[in-house]
């Protein structure tokens, strides 16, 4: 069955070509597998929540643009009325019956892991002035002397930091709620505001089923923009503008997500796993609590449970993640997405905040992802497992790779990444194989928290364990230096003088502790790192203990630019680098990884071959770094279309 929606449509038609639906929910409550619902161009403001989901991948539920039309779903509601209260402020009124039960402008955002709501209060709603997000400010009276927000919250160090907001001074809203009404008030320096499309964000979710196990469903061609979703820690129900709510199956392609309060897509995860946080235990405590939970009542495993294909969409203006999700977004595939401009507007902030922040990635593949202009690019937190890291390019943020508390096996292989801070490693049993590094790398042990690992390409859990540091892997990368990025952390010099193999490892521990040493000797010797074949230019260093390693202290450039046919690396290359080809390596040549005992491989058990490069470009030989070919000087190479 083929179904028809247009903006002139009606509810009460047949949902044909010729006699077409008014609401693409209504046809979300119709459609059963092997049906395709087409929308045609229009703004759409409701909250679909499909009804039926497919019944596999080759019978799903299909929902698509029209060809050649872009269908627009907004979670906001237009607001008029406007009337001058003093200067360039005016106040508008709806009444409480526009929101039902969920009033976005009288919700604290709160939960876990947010950092900012001891300092601040931030509200989900928003205000957009012909599709300009306003700030929200302190209070009336800021608004009404036009005071600038001049302290941005910062939350790598979870303070405020004093950075006046780029437009506070004039684009600020502020929201007084009565029983009956909600009142805006606004801060419009161009003038007249009735002349403007205003718009306040009313829902939490544009495309986005209330009930799980909606499995098999095709989301292709729209836009959406303008939820007030809430806070997604991995201990709530992780609600967002576009995503499958527990199930199984999704094709997410093509889409233009933007301006949602906090993430734009989330693949994970269900209330029944936990839906509360503290003040009585940590996060901590709760988010261990989900994985059984997961398990044991809600049907965490492949059969049910992620394999979606996040593919071609572009992801923006998000105030805490591009992608989000906690065990839902297993054995999945995250390709070819363009996702920038995440969580810059700081108005709220904690440890939940990227382009990409998965808990729990097992076998995910990320692919091929343009991340920039983020707080961090790709944060991979608790139980990434057999997850490869390909491809992807990652510039002008904070920082690149976050990877937290992980124990691998975790594959990063053929990336560009440039920036101050291109790895945070606080995790073991990874392995960087042809990344391009330029930045710094951070290391560090973190004893205080056992996190699970799992049975290779299961969610079943194995064990539990602490992060000891060390156990990686590093083949083929070129280090070149970063003047952003402190000269000591580039490079993997800081690894120096950590063990360089099993036998290394053993006899540290039963040297210089009581043997057997149980958990003290291994706390107090880093496990092994394993260097071989990197190269190392402009003056960053390796570690004393890499055999050989290609190193050239001329100065480097490194630039990164956007130009109006793509995005452009620039690179000064040595002459050595261009001739120090070396035959394909496969993953059969990288340690297996200690504590969760599991080697690197593809999700079917297969041995990956790293014979194509970041162009995805095959070649029987490989330079070291991500491409293929180089010369001598300076290289202008084209990362991006």
């Amino acid at each position: 069955m083929e179904y028809h929606v247009t903006i002139n449509g009606s509810d009460q038609a047949a949902g044909t070509a010729a006699a077409p639906f008014r609401t693409i929910n209504h046809a979300a409550q119709l459609a059963v597998a092997g049906d395709t619902v087409i929308v045609h161009a229009g703004t759409y403001r409701e909250w679909v929540d499909p009804k039926f989901g497919g019944d596999s991948s080759q019978h799903r539920i299909t929902y698509r643009a029209a060809p050649d039309e872009r269908p627009i779903i907004k979670g906001s509601e237009v607001i008029t009325g406007w009337q001058k209260v003093s200067g360039n402020v005016y106040q508008a009124t709806v009444s409480n019956n526009l929101f039902g039960n969920y009033n976005p402008f009288k919700t604290v955002m709160q939960g876990d892991w947010m950092t900012s709501n001891q300092k601040r209060i931030t509200h989900l709603g928003s205000l957009y002035v012909d599709g300009q997000c306003y700030y929200e400010a302190e209070s009336l009276d800021a608004l009404q002397h036009a005071s600038p927000r001049t302290k941005a919250y910062d939350y790598m160090s979870s303070t405020d930091v004093e950075e006046p907001f780029p437009d506070a001074t004039a684009h600020q809203w502020f929201a007084e709620v009565s029983p009956a009404e909600t009142h805006i008030y606004a801060n419009f320096p161009e003038g007249e505001p009735n002349a403007k499309l205003c718009e306040i964000s009313v829902r939490p979710a544009a495309f986005y089923p209330r009930r799980t196990g909606r499995n098999y469903i095709t989301v292709q061609g729209f836009e959406m923009a303008q939820v007030a979703d809430p806070w997604d820690p991995p201990t709530v129900d992780q609600i967002a503008m576009l995503g499958p709510h527990w199930a199984k199956g999704w094709l997410i392609a093509d889409n233009v997500l933007h301006d949602a309060k906090t993430c734009g897509i989330s693949l994970g995860k269900d209330y029944t796993t936990g839906d509360e946080h503290g003040p009585l235990r940590p996060g901590y405590q709760y988010q261990l609590e989900a994985v059984f939970a997961a398990r044991e009542y809600a049907g965490w495993d492949k059969s049910r449970i992620g394999s979606h294909q996040v593919l071609r969409n572009e992801i923006y203006n998000c105030g805490q993640a591009g992608i989000v999700g906690h065990m839902g977004a297993v054995f999945s595939t995250i390709a070819d997405n363009d996702i920038h401009h995440i969580g810059l507007m700081r108005e709220f902030g904690g440890w939940e905040m990227a382009g990409i922040k998965l808990h729990a990635a097992i076998d995910v593949r990320l692919i091929h992802n343009r991340i920039h202009d983020t707080l961090l690019a790709i944060w991979l937190d608790w139980q990434a497992q057999g997850i490869r890291v390909s491809r992807n390019l990652m510039y002008h943020n904070h920082s690149g790779l976050y990877v937290e508390v992980n124990h691998g096996p975790y594959l990063v292989d053929n990336n560009i990444i440039i920036g101050e801070r291109v790895v945070d490693n606080l995790s073991q049993g990874g392995a960087f194989v042809h990344n391009f590094f330029a930045g710094a790398y951070g290391h560090e042990p973190v004893l205080d928290r056992f996190t699970p690992y799992h049975q290779p390409h299961s969610t079943a859990v194995k064990g539990f364990a602490a992060i000891y540091g060390g156990d990686d892997r590093f083949f083929r990368n070129i280090f070149a230096f970063n003047d952003e990025a402190k000269k000591e952390e580039q490079g993997t010099v800081q690894l120096s003088g950590l063990p360089e193999s099993i036998a290394d490892f053993s006899a540290r521990v039963k040297k210089d502790h009581d043997w057997p040493a149980d958990l003290v000797g291994y706390e107090k010797v880093t496990q092994p790192i394993y260097l071989a074949d990197n190269a190392y230019l402009g003056g960053t260093e390796p570690a004393k203990q890499e055999q050989q390693p290609l190193v050239s202290a001329t100065p480097v450039k490194v630039g990164i630019t956007e130009e109006k046919d793509g995005v452009y690396v620039t690179l000064d290359v040595p002459e050595a680098l261009t001739k120090h080809d070396l035959a394909v390596l496969d993953t059969t040549a990288l340690p297996p990884v200690q504590i969760a005992n599991a080697d690197f491989e593809a999700p079917d058990g297969s041995v990956i071959r790293f014979d194509h490069d970041y162009d995805n470009k095959a070649g029987a030989h490989r330079l070291i770094g991500p491409w293929q070919q180089l010369h001598s000087g300076e290289n202008r190479i084209k990362v991006w279309d």
